[in-house]
């Protein structure tokens, strides 16, 4: 699950500063980890445990690790992606 949440106006390319970049939530798995290598000087990576945004905009790179438990327990993906990212964004 990728979610991309902006708070706040537009950002200018030109105009890029600690609360201009993207706090990268997911920073460290394979996904977020490549996104980041990409765009280095853009993001500010969120450590695994740290549920605190550092900036303005939001890269939510956290998911569950398969997405076969749907069919088992719907809720760990709920768990995992919805009730994390909801303090993030308060």
């Amino acid at each position: 699950m990728i979610i991309l949440v902006r708070l706040g106006k537009t950002i200018e390319a030109n105009t890029m500063n600690e609360q201009n970049k993207i706090s990268v939530f997911g920073a460290y798995g394979f996904i977020g980890s490549k996104f980041c290598e990409m765009y280095p000087n853009e993001v500010i990576k969120i450590n695994r445990d740290d549920y605190v945004s550092q900036s303005n905009n939001i890269l939510y790179f956290i998911s569950t690790i398969d997405n076969y438990n749907v069919h088992t327990n719907l809720h760990v993906d709920i768990d995992t992606n919805l009730k994390v990212i909801c303090p993030c964004i308060v």
